[in-house]
């Protein structure tokens, strides 16, 4: 279904697991760390459920949506002490991923 939409991208195969993880794992209070171009660089405390926000008309049609804030908190020691490795299932690839057991 999300290739039908997006033939252009060429990641369609995980963006389904990445809006299962969001929708369904992902829960008020986690923290979650956030990657852009290194590893970890920031996390964030997720405030609100899920929200499919049909009037987002970015250019990035963002519309699965989660509100959040960032944290103070160092994103290589919540890596490490999450267990500093995908939970079983889940790819490093993936947009959205569990961290550890859960």
């Amino acid at each position: 279904m999300l290739k039908s939409h997006y033939p252009q991208l060429r990641n369609q195969h995980a963006g389904s697991r990445s809006l299962w993880n969001l929708f369904h794992e992902m829960q008020r209070d986690d923290l979650v760390l956030l990657s852009a171009r290194k590893a970890r660089v920031a996390v964030v405390r997720v405030l609100d459920d899920y929200v499919f926000a049909d009037d987002n008309r970015s250019e990035d049609d963002y519309f699965h949506q989660r509100r959040v804030e960032f944290t103070n908190l160092d994103p290589e020691k919540v890596w490490r002490d999450a267990g500093g490795a995908a939970a079983h299932g889940e790819g490093i690839y993936q947009t959205l991923i569990r961290v550890g057991s859960r």
